[in-house]
């Protein structure tokens, strides 16, 4: 694991609309970052970017996991210059358009939820208020604020606040795991200031933003050839004539969402002996190898700009499981993306 972060005081003490503002800003330029370092970070596994609060502290964080042994320092490397880089640089106003118009898309999807929300969340974040010092405004309004402030979005805004977030004179490092550093913090910094006199080398600079999934044909429409329903929990069990089943349960707690679960293979079941460093190294080596169809940055950039979360796993131990939440305007996406990498 390898994380930089920019430390400072926190000046906006006071609750207001502009202090909101400001903090809705660095969110968002967090968000554009991670984006960022996740086209241009080669092996930019788990990779991401958050604004916190620390007592009377503000911090900017971002970081990824690396390779082990040696692949701390290209990791470290890659990290500064991209914070280097967007901080001299900036954001694009067309590289936030697709961010800005997908959180107003989660925004609508939540005020859909409202109506059902689970009223521990609602009092949870009126003691976090508390903590945190904050007006208790409510969702309705909060969601309101932040709608208003996407549509008015300004990248001059966004941009001013990657400066102010981020303090290069001041950063600090950590660097955690299978890492060997001969020369201990000395060896960091003296590469960290070697590579700053240079170019950019480490990173990929023309990030491609867009990328659309096409529906391949897969071949003939398979039949249901086995259906019964479970009333008691609103649930449709369908097996086809190739031996897929699909069980289907509609929920009003979640309006115009889908959450999806593919489950194929026998999970841990399949696998001989004790390899259970197959969960992180297999797992990740699949997505990162890409589709028949497809590079595995182009399929990122898809599952990133449609999806609320994607995630391939082994949690349920006994199946390999691909699992999504999305808009259901999305499911022949998700279905398609699952498809690609099944088929490959």
């Amino acid at each position: 694991t390898v994380q930089a972060a920019s430390v400072g005081l926190d000046r906006d003490k006071a609750d207001s609309r502009a202090t909101r503002k400001r903090w809705f800003d660095r969110r968002f330029a967090a968000s554009l970052l991670t984006n960022r370092m996740r086209r241009m970070i080669r092996q930019s596994g788990g990779a991401g970017a958050s604004v916190e609060r620390m007592g009377d502290y503000t911090a900017t964080i971002a970081g990824l996991t690396v390779p082990g042994g040696p692949g701390w320092r290209d990791g470290l490397l890659s990290l500064d210059q991209v914070i280097r880089l967007t901080r001299d640089e900036g954001f694009q106003a067309r590289e936030a358009e697709w961010l800005r118009k997908r959180q107003i898309l989660d925004i609508e999807k939540l005020r859909a939820q409202y109506s059902k929300l689970d009223p521990g969340i609602i009092s949870s974040s009126i003691v976090r208020s508390i903590v945190e010092e904050h007006v208790v405004i409510g969702l309705e309004a909060d969601l309101a604020m932040r709608e208003g402030f996407l549509r008015d979005l300004d990248i001059d805004d966004v941009n001013r606040a990657v400066r102010e977030s981020w303090d290069m004179d001041n950063l600090a490092y950590y660097l955690g795991g299978e890492v060997v550093v001969k020369g201990g913090p000395e060896e960091i910094i003296d590469d960290i200031k070697r590579h700053r006199k240079g170019g950019i080398s480490y990173i990929t600079m023309q990030p491609k933003l867009e990328k659309t999934i096409q529906l391949h044909d897969w071949g003939p429409l398979g039949e249901v050839v086995e259906r019964e329903t479970v009333p008691e929990f609103d649930a449709t069990l369908m097996r086809f004539s190739n031996g897929v089943r699909l069980n289907f349960v509609e929920s009003r707690q979640e309006p115009s969402m889908v959450q999806a679960v593919v489950r194929v293979g026998g999970g841990l079941f399949d696998l001989k002996g004790n390899r259970m460093a197959i969960r992180d190294v297999a797992l990740d080596t699949v997505l990162g190898s890409g589709t028949t169809h497809y590079q595995a940055e182009d399929i990122g950039s898809v599952v990133s700009s449609t999806m609320l979360n994607f995630s391939f796993d082994l949690e349920d131990h006994d199946a390999f499981t691909f699992r999504g939440a999305f808009g259901s305007e999305d499911l022949d996406i998700f279905l398609s993306i699952v498809t690609e990498f099944l088929y490959k």
